[in-house]
């Protein structure tokens, strides 16, 4: 498992746009918690209210 530094190495930190559509309330971890590089199928909210499943590192790549 990848642990990222926080602050520098965070999801949060490198992809603040796409962190934003972390889903606060299905997600057990918080984008603070992983890389950008993860594979963890996290669930996404879009700004219309549409949620869904995909990989982190997916997401990042713009797939």
């Amino acid at each position: 498992m990848q642990v990222p530094d926080p602050g520098e190495s965070d999801f949060a930190t490198t992809h603040p746009d796409i962190a934003a559509e972390w889903h606060q309330d299905l997600n057990v971890k918080r984008p603070e918690h992983v890389k950008a590089t993860s594979t963890m199928r996290i669930w996404w909210r879009c700004a219309h209210g549409h949620t869904w499943q995909a990989m982190v590192r997916t997401r990042v790549r713009g797939v």
